[in-house]
């Protein structure tokens, strides 16, 4: 086995040391060692740099099931939506979401989704504005698109995430205009009538409520 072999090329030495090794038994421990996938730090952080983004998230972000996007037009978004047992669909959250421009590949990809709340991000609680809180969030994840929301919308009216009465999901998204020149975003609140996907006004300056949870697009 590669443990046996590595085990007795260093015999005589404190374990995981390779003082007292000739330069063949050394060879023989790093190319075991390499065998079984290890990576000396110096090429791990080479790696790293080119290949993986590490994700950030800090303490207090809560994690959600992934999703599966599918680049859907606005009308078969709007259907989606409606079609899920439990979701109410305010007005102007059904009116942007029919706008949603359909992704011109039309790729199914997986997507996680993360939520923060102003606090965790690092931002004062007292009512940051949206440019304070969009350009902090940029940090910890990418914008979600409108299906994203449509589709955590699903999870949560399936039980599958939790949103608590006071405590809206919004997703942190490029505004979209409605049909009333209004720059919006959609959220997920809990009333005592039920949960429902909203849509408000995201204008720069405008505070935000501290209990929010705002979604993002973990990089992986």
């Amino acid at each position: 086995m590669i443990e046996r072999g590595v085990i007795e090329a260093s015999r005589g030495v404190e374990p995981g040391s390779t003082q007292g090794l000739g330069a063949q038994a050394l060879l023989a421990v790093l190319n075991a060692l390499k065998a079984v996938g290890f990576k000396d730090p110096a090429s791990h952080q080479s790696d790293l740099g080119q290949n993986e983004t590490i994700s950030t998230l800090p303490e207090g972000a809560i994690r959600f099931p992934d999703v599966t996007i599918q680049g859907m037009s606005g009308k078969e978004l709007g259907q989606l939506a409606d079609s899920i047992e439990g979701l109410n669909v305010g007005d102007w959250a059904r009116d942007i979401i029919q706008r949603a421009p359909e992704s011109p590949a039309r790729e199914t990809k997986i997507l996680g989704l993360a939520a923060l709340d102003a606090r965790t991000m690092g931002l004062p609680a007292n009512y940051p504005t949206t440019e304070q809180i969009w350009d902090m969030a940029n940090n910890y994840g990418s914008k979600v698109s409108p299906e994203a929301m449509v589709r955590l919308a699903a999870e949560v009216a399936k039980g599958k995430v939790r949103v608590e009465i006071g405590k809206p999901l919004v997703g942190i998204m490029n505004p979209m205009t409605d049909s009333g020149g209004v720059q919006d975003v959609l959220y997920l609140a809990r009333y005592e009538g039920g949960l429902w996907l909203g849509a408000r006004y995201a204008d720069p300056d405008d505070p935000w409520y501290p209990d929010c949870q705002f979604v993002v697009s973990p990089r992986k």
